[in-house]
């Protein structure tokens, strides 16, 4: 199959855009394709239909945010407990250490 070079240049005209860069002695192309989109109209009501959803999106979205937040101060309240319930632990082990230390001296007499 012969292309004439001429037809590949106007392919790649309307097809691609081309970004060319160049690196020291070194020119590089890249070849990406066009996009071409119809633009479609859109009518006043139809905009704010769609403002109407994206709004309600919105809100909804607002509310599921204020749920999360109410776990994560629940989560963070609770770890808040375990760190004091932790050192509460460690505190009652040192008691019960020391009790038991006394008894012993006690059972020597």
């Amino acid at each position: 199959m012969y292309v004439h070079i001429g037809q590949l240049v106007s392919f790649a005209y309307w097809h691609y855009s081309i970004c060319v860069f160049e690196l020291q002695d070194t020119c590089m192309l890249f070849f990406y394709p066009k996009i071409r989109r119809e633009v479609e109209k859109v009518t006043q009501s139809e905009v704010e239909i769609a403002l109407e959803r994206y709004r309600n999106e919105i809100e909804s979205l607002k509310h599921r945010m204020d749920e999360v937040q109410r776990i994560v101060d629940a989560v963070h309240s609770l770890a808040q407990q375990m760190i004091a319930q932790t050192a509460e632990i460690k505190h009652l082990g040192q008691a019960d250490t020391a009790i038991n230390q006394a008894v012993k001296q006690m059972g020597r007499r």
